[in-house]
């Protein structure tokens, strides 16, 4: 319910809503809530990030939902033109951050990377041509102690496969 109060004015990938357990009894039929905390996480400068050998697709926390932003369509959309002309394939490894169990985030990094095989998909890329892997927490590109590093790790790895790789 705190989340919606903010959907209007900020998009909802950028809230997270976290809760605990209160030390002090209360009756739950009047008393839903303590306290609330606002931190302002900082924005990330690229959904995208390209590189000679891979591209990096942002996530938000705790989501296997794309951040909605018009660079990463545009991205997928070239990208999905490339594979259906070159035939290549394409590897896709979803990562998380540290929050959470190993188990988890390995199930939460590969529905990441299917999501983005889905989106491919449906832009026109043969499911032969796409494999997906997850790393979880374990191959972290920053730490994991701050927000900000943790934003970084939430991602997927897009590799194109050449027949010289």
């Amino acid at each position: 319910e705190v989340k919606k109060l903010f959907t209007k004015d900020i998009a909802p990938e950028r809230i997270r809503v976290t809760g605990a357990v209160s030390p002090y009894p209360k009756d739950l039929s009047t008393d839903f809530l303590d306290a609330v905390d606002f931190k302002w996480l900082e924005k990330l400068k690229s959904t995208v990030e390209v590189f000679a050998d891979r591209t990096i697709i942002r996530f938000p926390f705790n989501s296997v939902q794309k951040i909605t932003d018009p660079v990463i369509d545009d991205y997928l959309n070239k990208l999905a033109k490339k594979i259906i002309a070159t035939k290549e394939k394409v590897s896709l490894t979803g990562h998380t951050d540290n929050i959470g169990t190993s188990e988890i985030n390995i199930q939460l990094a590969l529905r990441r990377a299917k999501m983005i095989r889905d989106l491919l998909i449906e832009k026109g890329v043969n499911r032969n041509q796409i494999n997906t892997y997850s790393k979880g927490e374990n191959e972290p590109i920053a730490e994991n102690e701050r927000e900000s590093g943790r934003q970084k790790n939430r991602r997927v790895v897009v590799r194109l496969i050449t027949k010289n790789n």
